[in-house]
């Protein structure tokens, strides 16, 4: 008799992540395209990723992680990688962000991007901030946004006003420090 109430408290926490995991991924479908098109400091992508009204791209969501490898963050930040793709996924621009507030209002802040471009039929990420550390942390992103399923939305259904967005070069205050020279 034990276990039945063991059994409906790991299926109500296994539902109750499941959801929640959902309403990130919701947020982030909304907000990254958000936050690239329409942020004062931007537009972050370039019109010719956009031009026929349609962003294509990919995301990637990374929580701080308990036992960072060595190509991971060691500063307890939730972190998100956007890829904005051409049609054929040869080119693109990546935009890293840290995710600093994860209730309404959402707050994202860019604090990375670099070029993807195709050299030698290998994916690459051109200008970049950062050194060699950097640039293995991104390539290592890049290679699993790559085979991410595309997301697609058009000009019109981004929102405008659903975020806070900022970016490195223009950052608002808010609760929680993040120093991009410091990744480690």
């Amino acid at each position: 008799m034990k276990r039945c109430p063991r059994l409906v408290l790991f299926l109500v926490a296994s539902f109750s992540l499941a959801a929640r995991a959902q309403d990130s991924a919701a947020t982030l479908r909304a907000r990254i395209p958000e936050c690239a098109v329409h942020i004062k400091d931007g537009p972050w992508v370039p019109k010719e990723f956009h031009g026929d009204g349609v962003l294509r791209f990919t995301y990637l969501y990374e929580p701080p992680k308990k036992n960072p490898g060595e190509y991971d963050y060691r500063n307890g930040t939730h972190n998100v990688y956007a890829v904005f793709w051409n049609r054929g996924r040869t080119k693109g621009e990546l935009l890293q962000f840290v995710w600093l507030r994860r209730t309404a209002p959402i707050h994202l802040r860019i604090v990375n991007n670099g070029h993807v471009v195709t050299r030698q039929a290998k994916l690459d990420i051109d200008d970049a901030l950062g050194g060699v550390w950097t640039h293995e942390h991104l390539m290592r992103r890049l290679a699993r946004l790559k085979t991410l399923p595309l997301q697609t939305m058009t000009l019109q259904e981004i929102p405008e006003r659903g975020a806070t967005c900022d970016s490195y070069a223009h950052a608002t205050e808010d609760s929680l420090s993040y120093d991009a020279s410091h990744p480690q």
